[in-house]
């Protein structure tokens, strides 16, 4: 099973560095986008627009705040769980799913 998600250039290279450890089946659902013809940046809310016809509304405060103290807040955890729930959607509706 890959990790599927936008933006994860930065998140590998923090498991990288933090904890050394390479990841691998890391799929960027922006390049899937671009394979497929779309120009500009995917980030998952526009993804979620695209594929749905909804807003996906990502809190500012939450994706700001300091996400290296070792217990994260309720409002991170909600963040990141919608996050990784979103792309998990994406990464289906696109028939990423079928082997």
């Amino acid at each position: 099973m890959a990790k599927a998600g936008f933006g994860l250039g930065d998140d590998r290279k923090r498991i990288q560095h933090k904890l050394g450890v390479h990841a691998a089946d890391v799929l960027e659902l922006n390049n899937v986008f671009r394979q497929r013809g779309y120009r500009k940046d995917m980030g998952v809310k526009a993804a979620v627009a695209v594929l749905f016809n909804r807003r996906f509304i990502k809190s500012k405060k939450a994706a700001t705040s300091n996400w290296a103290n070792p217990r994260l807040t309720e409002a991170q955890l909600v963040y990141a769980a919608n996050d990784a729930y979103a792309a998990a959607r994406v990464f289906h509706a696109l028939g990423l799913d079928r082997s």
